[in-house]
């Protein structure tokens, strides 16, 4: 078998038509039809199911599809080991997240601080659900998954980064509003408005409601938290917001009328203490970029956890240079 054979078979498999597949390979379809058949032929076993405008792989075919698949990976990632030991941590870095990565969270400071830091890496993102990461991961489309919650998957490492808790935000006169903390059951009668930025179905008003025992009455859904905020201000629902955007809200100099009218109130379920994770496969040997980025990212969270401090927003932004690098990024 020769790599050219191999590459071809690759590629018919994925497209599963001769015609496109040739196109593809800039070769005419009966050079690929030969290639095909010769190999074949030395394997001694059929490959493809042929019919009149496709082709499926047979059990052989599929054996062989996922071997070579897994074979042009380790060369391709071979050439990336190469090109860092010539040039250094450098190229692509694609990350995948099941929520909307912006302030107030860390890992929006720390994201921003590397790309800031590291001009010869360009960091690519993609919203996704926890089922689209994985595969992704697993066909290394990306590097690194940030997910919601733990997940356990084969040959995929979950490492906790930090944990944030889920509240309720009322209007000062809300029946909650003198409340130190609820239960999300106590809440069925109310009115909810949803963010919807992110993909991710567990973290949704719709399932943590559903976990408590009723279905949401949803008044709005959309991707604006300035409605949302004035909205719940005004006495016409309530929404679930983030401790740690809570606290950065209160951080802010000025406030609207409306803010002021805001109130926060945890919610004692343990599903609303959500913790957050990065994912990626176990067996992978990553590029230098990769292993520069999830050694910079654990280690200001560990550094986080170790002073007992947040380092966010304008805080962050304070710190000297060498000071920011040493929180955020571990050379």
């Amino acid at each position: 078998m020769e790599l050219t054979q191999l590459r071809y078979f690759k590629l018919l498999a994925e497209c599963r038509h001769f015609t496109n597949a040739a196109q593809q390979l800039c070769i005419s379809q009966p050079s690929l039809s030969i290639a095909i058949h010769n190999l074949e032929d030395e394997l001694g076993m059929k490959l493809f199911e042929r019919e009149k405008r496709t082709v499926y792989l047979t059990e052989y075919g599929k054996s062989l599809y996922n071997d070579v698949k897994k074979m042009f990976l380790n060369l391709d990632e071979a050439q990336l080991r190469l090109k860092d030991m010539s040039l250094g941590a450098q190229g692509d870095l694609k990350i995948a997240t099941s929520f909307a990565i912006d302030e107030p969270s860390a890992i929006f400071y720390y994201i921003r601080h590397f790309f800031f830091e590291h001009q010869n890496i360009s960091l690519h993102f993609y919203n996704q659900s926890v089922k689209q990461m994985t595969k992704m991961l697993e066909d290394r489309e990306i590097d690194f998954a940030l997910s919601i919650n733990q997940h356990n998957f084969p040959g995929i490492v979950w490492k906790p980064l930090y944990t944030d808790r889920l509240g309720l935000m009322v209007c000062g006169e809300h029946q909650f509003a003198s409340r130190t903390s609820i239960r999300l059951e106590e809440a069925k009668d109310e009115r909810f408005l949803c963010i919807n930025g992110a993909p991710d179905e567990e973290d949704s008003t719709y399932t943590l409601c559903l976990k408590a025992g009723f279905t949401p009455k949803l008044c709005f859904e959309g991707a604006s938290p300035r409605l949302t905020g004035e909205a719940v201000s005004r006495g016409l629902g309530v929404t679930f917001v983030t401790e740690q955007r809570k606290q950065w809200k209160e951080k802010t100099v000025e406030h609207t009328r409306w803010e002021k009218n805001l109130k926060f109130i945890p919610i004692e379920n343990e599903y609303c203490l959500r913790t957050i994770g990065i994912l990626y496969l176990a067996e992978r040997n990553l590029p230098k970029a990769a292993t520069l980025f999830l050694d910079g990212l654990i280690d200001f969270f560990r550094d986080e956890r170790e002073s007992g401090s947040k380092i966010t927003g304008t805080q962050y932004e304070k710190q000297p240079t060498a000071v920011r690098r040493q929180l955020a990024v571990s050379v």
